[in-house]
């Protein structure tokens, strides 16, 4: 079983034909408010791919909750640990532009109410994968995983955003995923290199990099590789990131070496560029599995 802890939120997504300059108003038709946020977002991902998920974080008692968990709950994720908060749930605004630069602004609202001991000791274990991001608060974070580690449950952080947490919170984990861009700054942080091996090296736990239509990069103990991007048409990379964190931890869960479940992630990440938009984006095991089938990786 897979447990998110992180972000629930409502996405208001735009397509500009540009960005806006400072301050300079654009106006628009129409913004489609969408179930967002990375917590949930990846939950989706990783319940699309096969995974049973629960999810654990905070809504606020509004209409903008239902929302939210909308998106987790179409896709059959377990919402109990989410909590019902007095705060406003969470908003994100998105600007995009036809060349898929972006601009994000997070309202967290309830988000910043969500709390480690939503998630009990019985749902952690050897049977559960627990994914967790940075933009919950990140003492919550980092003591929710301190205490999966003492209950033996397998970790996968993704670093996202570049937000400075305890360090024995990334060296309890068993694989850490980052970007390419916040690669950058946790190398800086721990004053190694960039890549995935300086990384692990630094860390002492495996490490996935996404680096961009280079693909991504892995190493762990005995296996360090690069695996290329697949050839897609890209429409939109939003959800490209989760959609990697997701598939391989639910690869992980699984029972599949870290090679092989990054193999997997980078299709259904190549997948979810396909298509527009975050949660509605993330791939099906079926279409993974597909995929993989083609050759074509």
């Amino acid at each position: 079983m897979i447990v998110v802890f992180g972000a629930i939120a409502v996405d208001q997504v735009c397509v500009l034909d540009r960005l806006p300059k400072p301050d300079e108003t654009l106006y628009v038709d129409r913004m489609n408010p969408v179930s967002g946020g990375k917590g949930a977002t990846q939950a989706v991902a990783a319940a699309r791919a096969g995974a049973r998920v629960a999810l654990a974080g905070a809504v606020g008692r509004d209409e903008a909750a239902a929302i939210a968990l909308r998106g987790p709950e179409e896709a059959g994720v377990e919402t109990a640990w989410v909590a019902r908060t007095a705060g406003h749930t969470g908003w994100v605004s998105l600007l995009r532009d036809p060349k898929g630069q972006v601009q994000i602004v997070h309202a967290l609202g309830a988000n910043a109410m969500a709390r480690a001991e939503q998630i009990p000791d019985t749902a952690l274990g050897p049977d559960t994968t627990l994914i967790v991001q940075l933009e919950l608060p990140v003492a919550e974070t980092a003591s929710l995983v301190r205490r999966a580690r003492r209950l033996g449950t397998r970790i996968v952080v993704n670093v996202n955003p570049a937000r400075v947490v305890a360090t024995d919170a990334l060296t309890a984990a068993d694989v850490v995923v980052v970007g390419e861009g916040i690669a950058g700054w946790l190398a800086e942080h721990l004053g190694t290199g960039v890549s995935a091996a300086s990384l692990r090296a630094a860390l002492g736990v495996s490490v996935v990099r996404s680096v961009g239509v280079s693909g991504l990069e892995y190493a762990s103990d005995g296996a360090i590789g690069r695996i290329p991007s697949r050839k897609v048409k890209v429409v939109d990379e939003t959800g490209a990131q989760d959609c990697l964190v997701a598939v391989i931890a639910a690869g992980l869960d699984y029972g599949l070496s870290l090679e092989a479940a990054a193999r997997r992630a980078n299709v259904a990440a190549a997948l979810c560029c396909e298509r527009l938009g975050g949660q509605p984006a993330m791939p099906l095991a079926a279409e993974i599995e597909a995929a993989m089938a083609s050759g074509d990786e």
